[in-house]
């Protein structure tokens, strides 16, 4: 998944396999390994990039809005390039 930042509360819980996120914020991080069962509730604002492990992952993502916008995908430099909202997922124009 391309770097990016949610601009919603977010809500995840890993269904199966395992889902890897890179925090951006640390030029030192490595990917974090979220398994089966692992429950998170996090604000909006954080900046990261998100993979499935080995054998894919099923996550399930849940963002509350006020404005109708999720996340940003940001470039290398962390400019943002394209906002991606609700609208968006209903005409599965995800790029």
């Amino acid at each position: 998944c391309h770097s990016h930042r949610h601009v919603a509360d977010t809500t995840s819980l890993v269904l199966e396999g395992e889902h890897h996120v890179l925090d951006k914020a640390d030029p030192n991080a490595e990917y974090s390994v979220r398994k089966a069962g692992y429950f998170s509730n996090s604000p909006a604002g954080d900046t990261h990039m998100e993979r499935g492990g080995p054998d894919g992952a099923v996550v399930l993502f849940s963002m509350q809005s006020v404005d109708g916008r999720l996340f940003e995908i940001l470039d290398n430099d962390g400019r943002v390039i394209n906002t991606v909202g609700v609208e968006d997922f209903a005409r599965g124009n995800l790029r």
